[in-house]
């Protein structure tokens, strides 16, 4: 952890940044990263980032109101006692000087690390509309070899297309109701796509960034040969597929895809390497 001084009103307040996705509670990821994804300017960005780690709440207000009205300063005092009644966190960027917003800028450099990684899933589950959805945990487990590659096949598009309609596909295909597992042959994936349109805009954001880090650091446990290597260090989906299938081990190609991810890519870098050494 690394912490930050701000100057609010007459009153320093000391906060504890996290250094890392993984140090996020699933709120603060969810906002944290919504502004991230969404925000155009860097310096209103870095206010809003802190505000979303700020630990502030309308108690913390009360005494700046008395203060501004002891020094007469009606019209603050005025516009502090309606942000008080109509608290908004995210609003209070603005009370804190540049200056210690510059100071605190290191403390979530990591944010713009596009090596960052993630191990603990934000999202494990989710609720909507009554139903339990089960989704990718610790290290993906729990995805299956077919979820990884559609939900790989959708964020390359969504990356080209910025189309954030691809984002309810990418929920549908992650996220399967409890007791059930990912079937693309029935009216599952679009019942669920359309449900998800409802999702709030943050809550999709963060499900396609906690995919992307735990992606990434999954990968990064297999040592995969170069041929089966394709865009950034992510396997060649077809050819890896093909070759468990051939050896029969998991079974057909269909049972293959049904696998979890983890077993298929382990047995892969198993059979590679016991090539590799013969």
């Amino acid at each position: 952890m690394m912490y930050a001084q701000l100057q609010f009103g007459a009153n320093f307040y000391s906060i504890d940044i996290p250094n890392g996705w993984d140090q996020l509670t699933p709120e603060q990821f969810e906002a944290v990263n919504y502004i991230k994804c969404t925000s155009t300017d860097k310096r209103l960005m870095v206010f809003e980032v802190l505000m979303a780690l700020l630990p502030l709440t309308r108690a913390h207000l009360s005494g700046l109101v008395l203060h501004l009205l002891q020094i007469k300063q009606w019209r603050a005092a005025f516009n502090m006692a309606l942000l008080y009644v109509f608290f908004d966190k995210r609003k209070l960027w603005q009370f804190f000087a540049t200056d210690d917003v510059i100071d605190a800028l290191p403390a979530i450099d990591w944010l713009f690390d596009n090596k960052q990684n993630k191990f603990t899933s934000a999202i494990p589950k989710l609720k909507h509309k009554g139903i339990n959805y089960n989704g990718p945990r610790t290290l993906l487990s729990g995805v299956t070899w077919q979820q990884m590659k559609l939900a790989d096949t959708i964020i390359q598009r969504f990356v080209d297309t910025k189309n954030e309609a691809l984002l309810n596909d990418l929920a549908a295909v992650l996220y399967v109701q409890e007791g059930y597992q990912l079937n693309v042959e029935d009216e599952s994936v679009p019942e669920r796509i359309k449900l998800f349109t409802n999702l709030r805009a943050p809550l999709k954001y963060a499900i396609y960034t906690n995919y992307v880090l735990l992606r990434d650091a999954f990968y990064q446990q297999f040592e995969l040969p170069t041929a089966e290597i394709a865009l950034e260090g992510r396997p060649d989906w077809e050819a890896v597929t093909l070759s468990v299938a051939e050896n029969g081990s998991l079974g057909p190609y269909q049972d293959v895809e049904k696998t979890p991810a983890r077993t298929v890519l382990k047995y892969f870098e198993k059979k590679h390497k016991e090539t590799k050494n013969k």
